[in-house]
């Protein structure tokens, strides 16, 4: 095992991003932020699905800048019911999004297509539920507040 520059230890076969660290740079800003369950224990097509985000997201110059989405792999969601799960939140430094807080079940069906759709729609702040079926949309049990 080996140590970054603070002192953490570092898994073998894994590197800190960057590699050359300046601990005084800010965060990079992004317009929304996706979890994505990328866990075996849900659904063997959830591996890697955060790598192959990442790269449709590129692809469509959706990584960069103002609208950045940024794809984080959150390996368990204790949502395992609904197979693969997904969730969408807006950076709070923007104005709300229509599509914060939208949680989405069955990624391991959608397509790649469909997700190229989905981050444009993200980027246009339209919002997402309106194209997804039953099939893709995450119930959720309201919390008396």
């Amino acid at each position: 095992m080996k140590e970054n520059i603070f002192g953490n230890i570092v898994e073998d076969g894994y590197r800190c991003k960057p590699a050359q660290v300046d601990p005084e740079r800010p965060l990079k800003n992004y317009k929304y932020h996706l979890f994505v369950c990328d866990s075996p224990r849900c659904h063997e097509a959830c591996q890697g699905l955060a790598d192959k985000l990442r790269n449709l997201a590129e692809k469509e110059n959706l990584t960069t800048a103002e609208h950045r989405i940024k794809i984080t792999r959150s390996f368990c969601f204790g949502s395992c019911r609904f197979r693969s799960a997904a969730v969408i939140y807006s950076n709070p430094a923007f104005e709300k999004s229509v599509n914060d807080g939208l949680w989405i079940r069955n990624t391991q069906d959608i397509t790649d297509e469909m997700w190229v759709i989905i981050f444009n729609k993200l980027y246009k702040n339209e919002p997402v539920k309106e194209l997804l079926t039953e099939k893709f949309l995450m119930p959720l049990e309201d919390i008396e507040h």
